[in-house]
């Protein structure tokens, strides 16, 4: 099989976003825009991710480390928000911060340390403005 991602963007109440991400196949190269699968919608700017939640995955790698880049292939410069490496376990980074400025896309990776087998779900929480 193929990596798979599907990305949904809803918006609970004004101005907040919950930006939900469930991979299959993800390997630590495997990486995804932040673009609404159903509808192709972004984020909007100016913004900041304001919590991370990496509930429990399967698959070869012990630990993933998501992060979020506004490249393809990101740079060092480029990435956002990287989190600490965790375990298969739910994890919740409340403090993040992480701003979106005049990009109008980012990209994230969930980063599994080892395979190819790995299914993923994160969520990001976004709300508009500083």
């Amino acid at each position: 099989m193929a990596y798979i991602a599907d990305v949904r963007i809803t918006q609970p109440s004004a101005g907040e976003f919950v930006v939900t991400i469930t991979e299959t196949e993800a390997a630590a190269s495997s990486e995804v825009e932040l673009l609404d699968t159903g509808t192709g919608a972004r984020l909007p700017y100016p913004g900041r991710i304001i919590r991370c939640i990496t509930p429990p995955s399967t698959g070869t790698g012990a630990t993933r480390q998501p992060r979020l880049a506004i490249a393809a292939g990101a740079s060092t410069g480029q990435v956002r928000y990287e989190a600490t490496a965790t375990a298969k376990a739910t994890k919740i980074d409340e403090q993040p911060v992480v701003s979106l400025t005049a990009e109008s896309s980012l990209f994230h990776r969930s980063q599994a340390a080892s395979g190819t087998d790995n299914a993923c779900t994160t969520v990001y929480h976004y709300k508009v403005g500083w």
